[in-house]
């Protein structure tokens, strides 16, 4: 879907339409998350069936949506790079420009993946609460993700992309700062 965007987005409204894909896609998080939970305790509430094999029933239905999802996309979308290009654009190639912000994808992308599998489990313990206290707390931010992105991107479209990232970063870094000083669920 971003490549999509690439090829038909206009330069002036890319942050846009790159926010739009990020909006359907917490949107679509958020939309198969409820359902799940609700298949899940129908079954096993109503059903009556046993944990083990609700989590197979329901990864069988993300199997088979996804699969069907693939054919869709197989042959119903279209190719959207332009086949010929009337002017080819010039190959700048590695830029200083391009390595920084590979720098920073690297070091964003790496911190990420280093805490965010232990932060749930940090966060009970350190605020003493469960899964789904936790869930309430993240639901906010899920319900902010599945409608700023797009006016985040109009707002890059119109300052440019280097303030609205720093400013991201900036408020990034300062969340991770005090996650470690929560004391409490509020």
């Amino acid at each position: 879907a971003y490549t999509m965007v690439a090829d038909l987005a206009a330069a002036g409204g890319r942050g846009l339409n790159f926010g739009l894909i990020d909006e359907a896609t917490n949107r679509g998080a958020i939309i198969g998350t409820t359902l799940g939970f609700a298949i899940l305790f129908w079954l096993q509430g109503g059903v009556g069936i046993e944990w083990k094999k609700l989590w197979w029933i329901l990864f069988a239905i993300y199997g088979v949506t996804t699969v069907a999802a693939l054919v869709i996309a197989w042959r119903g979308v279209r190719e959207t790079r332009p086949m010929t290009l009337s002017t080819a654009p010039a190959s700048k190639g590695i830029t200083r420009r391009l390595l920084t912000l590979m720098g920073i994808v690297l070091l964003t992308g790496a911190s990420g993946a280093m805490v965010w599998p232990m932060l749930v489990i940090f966060l009970q313990d350190a605020l003493h609460v469960e899964a789904n206290g936790l869930a309430l707390a993240y639901l906010p931010a899920a319900v902010i993700s599945s409608f700023l992105p797009s006016r985040m991107g109009i707002l890059s479209d119109r300052l440019g992309r280097r303030i609205p990232m720093i400013l991201g970063l900036l408020v990034g870094a300062a969340a991770s700062a005090l996650i470690p000083h929560l004391r409490s669920l509020i």
